[in-house]
């Protein structure tokens, strides 16, 4: 896996449950991970697009006793040489940040019995439901067309999508 500084925040965001504020403000640190040590929690919620109290409570749930213990690990975590100037511009961070992010995922398949226990849990289920809320029923939809095709009980639903 890469030692850069977006690599070492996606393990620090690893193992905990976050709500869709507390995602967009860790997407947020990925994307400017060499300026993140560096900023206040006003100037980061203002990057996120979130209030300060939610970038404080975030902090908490990743178990620092707030912001400021977060920006430390931060800063001792994250060498000034990663944060002396990174030439991407944010197209290529966010690239960067999907490959980082395809890696992890290639290690976490090298061991395929987890994803081969998922797919029997769903072949035996009867019937099969898929619920999909907000940006994710586009997916849904897409998951549920695709198991219909192999899966016997397909009911298609108006609204909530079950095959």
């Amino acid at each position: 896996m890469s030692d850069s500084p977006a690599a070492r925040l996606q393990v620090l965001f690893e193992g905990h449950r976050l709500t869709p504020t507390q995602r967009r403000i860790a997407h947020c640190m990925v994307r400017r991970a060499a300026d993140v040590p560096f900023l206040s929690s006003v100037e980061l919620a203002e990057l996120a697009g979130v209030s300060q109290p939610s970038v404080t409570r975030f902090a908490v749930a990743l178990g620092f006793d707030g912001y400021p213990a977060l920006r430390k690990h931060l800063r001792d975590v994250v060498p000034p040489e990663a944060a002396g100037g990174d030439s991407l511009n944010e197209y290529q961070q966010a690239v960067e940040a999907e490959i980082e992010n395809l890696r992890h995922l290639a290690e976490a398949l090298a061991d395929p019995r987890p994803v081969e226990r998922a797919g029997r849990l769903l072949a035996a289920s009867r019937p099969l439901p898929v619920l999909g809320l907000r940006a994710a029923a586009s997916q849904a939809y897409g998951f549920a067309y695709f198991a219909a095709k192999v899966h016997p009980t397909y009911a298609p639903r108006p609204r909530a999508v079950r095959c």
